[in-house]
């Protein structure tokens, strides 16, 4: 009796490894079949080069001095660029923070307040890059609708609405009267 027992036990054991060896081999194929495709990255650097904050902060310039001087056209083109930009940067700052997101409750009190401290600034560029590009899509949409095209800045007026910080009251205004407009509804008074 002891034999079958421990022959059981060995050929369950053996069931269990070959099936974790199996699992490994998996993950490895899966790795090598795309699991780290970087084709989104390399896209994103074709159409806008490496970016850095100087280039952004003269897109966001140049977009606002055509905004200001009423050239909506180029404006739009120039707006949707800044927008795509400063979004951009926030999402490549952000994931240079990645392991701290990532990381339980209890994993980022152990690294301490200073290593902390030393994170958040760079937590508010990336705040103040998504504001940047919420403010470059109202314009945008404001764009849109003074050249005509309400279709667009309708839509564009309802995905920056899902964007906007409730704390950045007078841009949710704005765009909110923006998108009320187009649909004729009452604009809200502030």
């Amino acid at each position: 009796m002891n034999y079958k027992i421990k022959f059981i036990m060995i050929i369950s054991l053996i069931i269990i490894l070959s099936f974790s060896i199996t699992i490994s081999a998996e993950d490895i194929v899966s790795e090598e079949d795309g699991e780290f495709d970087f084709s989104e990255y390399e896209e994103e650097l074709d159409k806008l080069g490496i970016l850095t904050m100087d280039k952004i902060e003269n897109i966001k310039n140049e977009a606002i001095s055509l905004f200001e001087d009423e050239n909506y056209e180029k404006a739009e083109k120039k707006l949707e660029r800044w927008a795509e930009a400063s979004n951009v940067m926030s999402n490549i700052i952000a994931e240079g923070l990645e392991p701290f997101y990532s990381a339980r409750r209890s994993e980022r009190e152990e690294i301490g307040i200073t290593k902390i401290r030393a994170l958040s600034g760079y937590e508010t560029k990336v705040n103040d890059l998504r504001k940047n590009r919420n403010l470059a899509f109202v314009k945008r949409a404001e764009s849109l609708k003074e050249i005509g095209r309400k279709e667009e800045a309708l839509a564009l007026y309802r995905e920056v609405l899902g964007l906007i910080e409730i704390d950045n009251w007078d841009l949710w205004i704005r765009a909110a009267n923006g998108l009320y407009g187009i649909i004729d509804i009452p604009l809200i008074e502030d």
